[in-house]
């Protein structure tokens, strides 16, 4: 993955951390558990094995 291509998916992440996990963190963390609709709003975002070869599904992404 080249310079840019990986800022522009550090900033991807982020925006969909501070979305859909920073808000609701301690209300999970308190209950002790990770709903699945996290699941599958990261699953959405392409955030889910991420680093699996595109052609087994992954977004092809190197371990940075």
């Amino acid at each position: 993955m080249d310079e840019q291509t990986h800022a522009l998916f550090h900033t991807m992440i982020t925006r969909c951390l501070a979305q859909e996990v920073a808000p609701f963190y301690p209300q999970w963390e308190d209950a002790g558990e990770i709903p699945r609709s996290l699941w599958k709003a990261l699953g959405a975002a392409g955030l889910l094995g991420i680093d699996l070869e595109e052609a087994y599904g992954g977004s092809g992404a190197d371990i940075r």
